[in-house]
């Protein structure tokens, strides 16, 4: 649809499998989402237009969700369990090939965005488990891992600023409760809650 929500029209036919996690890629003509079968789920595209069928870059039998381009539009990062994992962060070429995993086992990686200039990425620990989940950032290689949230608190769902200088990301007391809007600078400081769950701005500031 239209960013004022008119012209709206539908991309993909039902077909027996669940369809989540729609992204752009960079030059606006394709859609990359996640597929889910009973089954077997995929990684997907279909053009912005709705034209033509849907392509599956890759096809497995454990989970995959949230891909993501790269900036260049030359690779897709997405989480998966491939390998027995719970979660990690994986890339591969826009086409499905040379798929790479990025992040190690224990971090148990998930949701990663990637930074304007495609050097970051930014993604949230502990996917598909009930304990507290943390934003980290990492170089687009996996390389450098860097911690950027603490705490008790429930920390997920990173997203970088047009401009790269800030993340803004969902946070609260437990998975139930983490529907409070933050930014924070692109190295973790000087966070901010700019909506709660009732609605009320804030202005809290913490470094």
């Amino acid at each position: 649809s239209n960013a004022d929500g008119t012209g709206l029209r539908q991309l993909t036919k039902s077909d027996g499998t669940g369809k989540l996690f729609a992204r752009w890629s960079p030059d606006g003509r394709s859609i990359v989402f996640a597929r889910f079968g009973q089954v077997l789920e995929s990684i997907s595209l279909i053009a912005a237009d709705g034209s033509g069928n849907i392509s599956d870059l890759i096809t497995v039998p454990w989970d995959v969700y949230q891909p993501t381009f790269t900036p260049d539009g030359k690779e897709i990062l997405f989480g998966s369990e491939e390998g027995g994992l719970v979660s990690a962060v994986w890339a591969m070429r826009e086409d499905g090939s040379h798929k790479r995993r990025l992040t190690a086992a224990p971090i148990e990686a998930g949701g990663p965005d990637v930074s304007p200039d495609g050097r970051q990425v930014v993604f949230y620990s502990q996917q598909n488990t009930p304990r507290p989940t943390q934003i980290f950032v990492m170089n687009s290689d996996g390389r450098r891992v860097t911690q950027l949230t603490r705490g008790p608190s429930v920390s997920l769902d990173p997203s970088y600023s047009p401009d790269g200088t800030k993340i803004a990301f969902q946070s609260g007391p437990s998975l139930e409760e983490s529907g409070n809007l933050f930014i924070m600078n692109a190295d973790g400081s000087h966070r901010k809650e700019i909506a709660s769950e009732i609605g009320r701005a804030s202005c809290r500031e913490r470094v």
